[in-house]
């Protein structure tokens, strides 16, 4: 749905229209987002670019039928009270009584709040109309009544402003195998300080629209990074629709993978690398947001809109806890909150950022070797409280290399390892590393620098091994230089205004040359890996120490 699927594919057409015939320029269409009012021109109108889950890989899912037919989706979780009185998200439950979901799922066409009555919810399957053994990972699900909806009190319908809800469902049946019907985690506070992190690899899951039915048979997830809030702000503003607090994104500045028609209220969710189909890896799941909305889908520089569980974890705590105290489950529906904190980044830990989208010209660029790419937008690193690094656009001045990069520039045969100059996975980081590289630049010692390089390949979401690899090569190979430009500021929010002005390095021993083309740099890198990986690992102040040891016995 996303917002708002209908379930007769004549409204779901006229709803198109309606979007087509009305005002283009405004994100809102009859009090409703335009997400699903557009989508007769994507290329799936479901989940976009996504692919089937496979059996065991979401458990979680639910489907939100009303009046027994597809409505939404939702996301099955197993609050309970610690000793202490505070409130634990179970994972891997396998009967739990509660579902979250979207607010605007519990609305019909006219805007109608829709009887409890009217709603069920299917547990346990991947696929809607499939039948067979249900103690087997495959089987049939398990439908269940409603006994409460608790709807955020200050869900706004026309913007979609705390667009999330709690649900409490009836008793399930412990006859489901664990592979299909399993509980997931809210965030823990061991995981606030990640968890919103932009460009940490998500998957939405759906059941969305296509242009040739209204609901997919089989459930859908598609791969999506989260997006800065200030890029993504930024862009949706720009369409006429500027976010709010608790809205969260996820996807790709270039559009093509995304949540669609059909997929609201189901789950955004972190998983990590699956060993198994096991319920064991149900334990490491988090749910991190709730399918809301969007303008169009998969467009470019235009993701897809989340309600975020970390910041309506507070209400979702006070919400359980309320109706716990009302003695029974069927008496939720009349919550309402006093005015409920929410949690923010902001005011748990400072986050790091990588922010700005990756625009390199001319054509074909990345795949020339011989061609050095132009920068058309900066990038900006925001390291932590106090450090912004920040690249620049390139703005036709021959004298200067600033505003281009080479990708990864580092040797062919160590991209074997590493990954191609121009991986996406850590793009960003190689175009701010070499922006800190080129002579005009050297606001900072070179050691920061090349650190820096490593902490934002960590954010891009690069596994420590090859982002420790990375950093290794670069120590050894990369540039060195002695002294700071003097001179050099480019305002509060850069780098190069807190370096003072004509610094020296204490460095000075090195000055600015590259090793990677020295006849014995593959071996000395060879042995490090194997080193590396025969021992473990090694500390960053052990890397640092080994490559300063390796790079002196070069020279």
């Amino acid at each position: 749905m996303r917002v708002f699927l209908k379930t007769v594919s004549t409204i779901f057409i006229s709803t198109a229209l309606l979007f087509v015939m009305g005002n283009q320029n405004s994100a809102f269409s009859s009090g409703r987002m335009a997400r699903s009012a557009d989508q007769l021109d994507s290329r799936q109108g479901r989940i976009v670019n996504g692919t089937k889950t496979l059996p065991g890989y979401g458990p979680w899912a639910v489907i939100i039928k009303v009046d027994d037919k597809f409505y939404c989706g939702g996301s099955l979780v197993d609050p309970q009270l610690d000793k202490q009185g505070g409130v634990v998200w179970n994972r891997g439950t396998a009967r739990p009584q509660w579902v979250i979901t979207a607010a605007h799922c519990l609305y019909d066409d006219h805007d109608k709040r829709i009887e409890k009555e009217r709603i069920t919810i299917l547990t346990g399957t991947l696929n809607r109309f499939q039948t067979g053994n249900p103690k087997d990972g495959q089987g049939a699900g398990q439908e269940v009544d409603v006994l409460s909806i608790i709807e955020h009190e200050a869900y706004n319908d026309n913007n979609l402003k705390n667009d999330i809800a709690l649900l409490a469902i009836g008793s399930l049946t412990d006859d489901l195998h664990h592979s299909r019907r399993g509980s997931i985690g809210l965030p823990t506070a061991h995981e606030y300080s990640w968890i919103n992190q932009p460009y940490l690899q998500t998957y939405a899951f759906g059941w969305g629209a296509s242009a040739n039915s209204n609901t997919q048979d089989n459930l859908y997830e598609v791969r999506v990074p989260l997006m800065d809030f200030k890029t993504c702000n930024q862009n949706y503003a720009a369409a006429g629709a500027p976010l709010l607090s608790g809205m969260i994104c996820a996807g790709y500045s270039r559009g093509e993978y995304d949540s669609c028609s059909g997929d609201s209220g189901g789950g955004l969710v972190y998983r990590p690398p699956l060993k198994t189909s096991g319920s064991g890896d149900l334990n490491l799941t988090i749910l991190v947001g709730v399918i809301s909305w969007g303008k169009g889908c998969a467009r470019a520089g235009l993701a897809g809109i989340y309600s975020s569980t970390l910041y309506f974890e507070t209400w979702l705590n006070a919400a359980f806890k309320n109706c716990l105290s009302l003695g029974k489950l069927s008496a939720c529906d009349t919550y309402s909150s006093i005015t409920t904190p929410h949690k923010t980044v902001s005011t748990i830990k400072f986050v790091s950022t990588i922010s700005g989208k990756v625009v390199l010209y001319p054509k074909n660029c990345t795949s020339d070797q011989n061609i050095i790419c132009k920068l058309g937008e900066p990038i900006r690193f925001e390291q932590n409280e106090k450090f912004t690094w920040q690249s620049d656009a390139w703005s036709g001045d021959a004298n200067k290399q600033s505003g281009t990069t080479d990708g990864a520039s580092i040797p062919g045969w160590v991209q074997g390892i590493t990954g191609d100059p121009f991986d996406s996975e850590f793009i960003k980081a190689a175009i701010l590393h070499d922006h800190y590289c080129y002579k005009e630049n050297h606001v900072r010692r070179w050691q920061d620098v090349h650190r820096m390089f490593y902490d934002a390949l960590l954010i891009q979401g690069v596994s420590k091994f090859k982002a420790k690899m990375m950093y290794y090569a670069v120590l050894v190979g990369g540039p060195r230089w002695g002294k700071i430009v003097p001179g050099e500021d480019c305002g509060e929010v850069c780098s190069k205004s807190r370096v003072a002005k004509g610094r020296k390095s204490n460095t000075s021993g090195w000055q600015e040359n590259q090793m990677y083309s020295h006849k014995d740099f593959s071996t000395t890198f060879t042995s490090f890996q194997n080193i590396f990986r025969d021992e473990g690992g090694f500390s960053i102040s052990e890397i640092e120490s080994m490559a300063n040891s390796d790079r002196n016995a070069l020279n």
